[in-house]
Order: C-alpha cells, then sequence, then structure tokens
C-alpha cells in the first residue's frame, strides 16, 4: 500500500482501505469536530475508529523501544541519595523554607499544526504550602531555550 497515491482508496472485502496519509488527515479533522459531532458525521468508519487512528499516531510517534537499552532511570549517586534523606529527615530545615519550596517539572501535550503532530513541552511549578500549580511556560522547542 506504500505506493498508493494520496487520492487512491482500495476497496477490501467491503471495506475501504486507507493509506497513512489519509488516516492522519481524517484524524486530525476528527480531533477538531470531537466524538459527538463524528456520531452524525461518520459514514465509512465508526465514530470510535477515527479517534483510535488520532491514539495510534500519538503512540507511533513516540515509540522509541528499538533505542531503549535498559529499563528505569538511570542510577541516582549515592552522595546525592544521602543529601537527599538527610533534607526529609532534618525537619527544621523543611519548616523554616517551606513557604519558598516548590516543586518542577516537565510534561508534554501533543498538538496538531499544519505540519503534523507536535510536541509541547510544558514547565509546571507547583508551590509546596499552597499547591498551587502554575505553568511557567510552553514550548514546542525546549532545546532552544
Amino acid at each position: 500500500m506504500s505506493g498508493m497515491r494520496e487520492t487512491e482508496t482500495t476497496l477490501r472485502e467491503g471495506r475501504i482501505l486507507l493509506n497513512d496519509n489519509q488516516r492522519r488527515r481524517l484524524a486530525v479533522k476528527g480531533k477538531a469536530l470531537g466524538h459527538k459531532a463524528l456520531r452524525g458525521l461518520a459514514t465509512i468508519v465508526t465514530p470510535d475508529t477515527i479517534p483510535h487512528w488520532h491514539r495510534e499516531l500519538v503512540a507511533r510517534k513516540w515509540d522509541f523501544s528499538n533505542l531503549q537499552k535498559r529499563i528505569g532511570r538511570p542510577r541516582v549517586r549515592e552522595e546525592i541519595v544521602r543529601l537527599v534523606v538527610q533534607m526529609a529527615n532534618w525537619t527544621t530545615f523543611l519548616r523554616d523554607h517551606w513557604e519558598v519550596l516548590a516543586a518542577v517539572d516537565f510534561t508534554t501535550i501533543e498538538v496538531w499544526t499544519r505540519d503534523g503532530l507536535a510536541a509541547f513541552h510544558i514547565l509546571v511549578v507547583r508551590r509546596l504550602s499552597t499547591r498551587r500549580v502554575e505553568i511557567a511556560g510552553v514550548t514546542p522547542h525546549p532545546e532552544s531555550l
């Protein structure tokens, strides 16, 4: 099917077979419409098929299993482990700094752009004393900051 042109469709056993590009285009349009609207519009596929294609495309984009050598996170140096345990047991430190302590992390969200599926990286900060969460930044290119 890789030699099939974008506009060609194939019938097999009464089913229309679409190529990857055609499924991607339908997934983008279907994601924008939402499941409820698809129930009234989708005639060549079931309403659940188009969101399924979207999830498949996102999963395929992030499948780096062939590059993975080890399972799990790299080991933390023993010196750092000792310091973290010391700080966790050091209650005066936590009490004295509780108002300014924060947890910081990155997360990603997949966004359909005109160039295809793009990962946007989000820097999230949570103040521990109030549990307030703030978005500190969003970018598709964190390496350029």
